[in-house]
């Protein structure tokens, strides 16, 4: 007997629910842990090593968004990770290393843009050499930040609602995608939210296009690394060490505000 569309929408509610119980649990036990670390370790101070901090977390959510998409693909699909586009097939390296120059090249020509319209000036990074651990702590932030951006954003979740409803997929995660990056600095202003839409539906195609998370995750890493490590912009409302210091002479719809020119 072949399962009825009542039934696809219950058996897709259930893997939802699972992933965010294992994806809300594990989220809770890495902060749990950070806490303990910040009252146990003998003088440590939070100001004197955020971005290695906020790296460590950032690829410990990475690590928990993995594990909780690995878990329910075990456990309820009865299938590997590589069938929401996280195996170690041929491609995926082809894909991960050609989306992050893909970024850098997008990012490339944002910088391009705004120096011709005399929008931004840029120098290289005088001090550089005394700052390559922050600088190291930074590009794995980033790394950080595209696996578990992606994975929350365009992976198990999304990929479930998709099978049932596309439009829902896209609409339902797009909004978890902006949501994550509202409390950022200028993250309310509506022409960054109408930027972080275009961004999800650009990362939905990458993964569309391949099937696989490899390609929106370089484009995503790629994309970040290059606005904050290369050319010292902001990166959604954050600043990190970089190589070239870019400074935004003038304040508009293309150099962005406070949450940067992405």
């Amino acid at each position: 007997m072949n399962a009825t569309p009542r039934h696809h929408e219950l058996r897709a509610l259930w893997k939802l629910l699972a992933f965010a119980g294992f994806l809300i649990g594990g989220v809770f036990l890495v902060f749990l842990a950070l806490g303990v670390v910040i009252l146990l370790v003998p003088g440590y101070k939070p100001e004197t090593g955020p971005t290695i901090v906020m790296a460590g977390l950032l690829i410990a959510l990475a690590a928990v968004a993995g594990s909780a998409s690995w878990a329910c693909l075990l456990l309820l699909d009865r299938k590997p990770l590589g069938a929401i586009g996280l195996g170690f097939d041929r491609p995926w390296w082809q894909h991960f290393c050609g989306g992050t120059v893909l970024g850098v090249l997008m990012v490339t020509v944002v910088c391009v843009v705004m120096w011709a319209g005399s929008w931004a000036t840029s120098e290289i990074n005088p001090d550089l050499g005394e700052h390559w651990g922050a600088l190291a702590s930074s590009a794995l932030l980033f790394l950080g930040v595209g696996f578990w951006e992606e994975l929350v954003s365009r992976g198990y979740a999304f990929q479930v609602l998709a099978r049932w409803n596309p439009l829902v997929a896209i609409v339902a995660l797009g909004a978890l995608f902006v949501g994550l990056h509202l409390p950022n600095a200028g993250g309310l202003d509506p022409v960054v939210i109408i930027n972080l839409w275009l961004a999800h539906l650009l990362f939905v195609a990458c993964y569309w296009r391949t099937r696989s998370l490899w390609l929106p995750i370089g484009l995503h890493v790629g994309w970040n690394f290059a606005l904050g490590n290369l050319f010292g912009m902001t990166v959604s409302g954050e600043a990190v060490e970089a190589c070239i210091l870019t400074t935004t002479s003038q304040q508009n719809i293309f150099t962005g505000g406070a949450f940067g020119p992405e």
